[in-house]
Parts: structure tokens; sequence; C-alpha cells
């Protein structure tokens, strides 16, 4: 079973104490809101950030086992926090159509998220996944401005990808005017 922290008991019981007086007392609505708000921010800024971020280093599904061939791709973050990722190009037999990029959730890792897209894989479609600090083989410990920042390095990434797999016969055309 699984064992939570002492801040989740705080926040259940905050949440539902504040749920209460809410709900007796309609006039309170907004001050339930504001207080649920503040004791979020609270909890964030004082350390319980665990409680958002659930990081997983386990291998799920590795690529071969869907019969997809899989290209392990490391880079860095802006901040320079070593990133990894898999690019899985769109079949040779088939028109790339363009790519994807998938940001998994909060918890697990790329390697349990991705296979809810291989569909598209086999349609032609390529595609970018990659684990935040903190999850999978990406090194460092998440928090809300790092893994905005490694979101924007995976777009740049993704687009090296998609722009080197590119072929003139299946480069997009721009719309006409």
């Amino acid at each position: 079973s699984r064992q939570w922290p002492a801040c989740t008991s705080i926040l259940f019981s905050k949440t539902f104490l504040d749920f209460q007086k809410a709900s007796s007392i309609h006039s309170r609505g907004g001050f339930f809101i504001l207080n649920a708000f503040l004791l979020t921010a609270a909890l964030l800024l004082s350390g319980c950030g665990h409680l958002f971020y659930q990081p997983d280093h386990q291998l799920h599904y590795p690529p071969a086992t869907l019969n997809l061939e899989a290209e392990e791709v490391a880079f860095f973050s802006r901040d320079g926090t070593a990133l990894s990722g898999w690019w899985i190009p769109a079949p040779k037999t088939s028109t790339q159509k363009g790519t994807l990029i998938q940001f998994h959730g909060n918890g697990e890792n790329m390697s349990s998220h991705y296979v809810t897209l291989v569909w598209l894989v086999r349609q032609g479609w390529s595609l970018f996944v990659f684990d935040y600090r903190g999850y999978g083989k990406s090194a460092g410990s998440p928090t809300q401005e790092g893994l905005w920042s490694d979101g924007l390095a995976a777009l740049d990434q993704a687009w090296t990808k998609h722009s080197a797999g590119m072929t003139p016969k299946n480069q997009p055309t721009p719309p006409s005017t």
C-alpha cells in the first residue's frame, strides 16, 4: 500500500474543513477558492512539491517490445541539465506525415506513456518523447521552472530530428495564399 507524506493529510484535512465551511455558508464560496489556492501555493513553496511530481526510473515498455525502431537521444535543457528522449521515426514504408512530441504527465516516465501514440507512428507520424529532469534517465530533480526549461529544449530537439528526417519528396509544402 502506498504511504503518503504528512503533507497529504494536511492538504486533505484543510481542504475538507474549508469545503464544509463553504458549503454551509454560500457567501464564503470565494473564500474557499482563495484558501485552496493559497494552501496549494504554500505546499509547493514549503517543499511538498513531491506531491505533484512522481518520477519513476523503471523502463516500462521498451520500443523493441512494440516492434518499433527508436533512437536514444541525449540532449540538454537550457540550464545544462542532461535529458533523455527517444526519436521514433515513421516507418520507412510510409510517407511521413509529420512529427509529434509527447509531454508526458507528472507520474512515471516516457516509457509508460508513449504507448498511447504508437498507432500514430504506424500511420506515418514520427514521435519524439522525452523525460523531464528527474524522470527516467534524465538528471536532476523536477521543479516547475526546470520542467518548463526541459519542455523548450525538447521542442528544439524534436525540430532538429524532424528536419533531419525530411527528404525532398516528403517535405511539407507551404499553404497556398
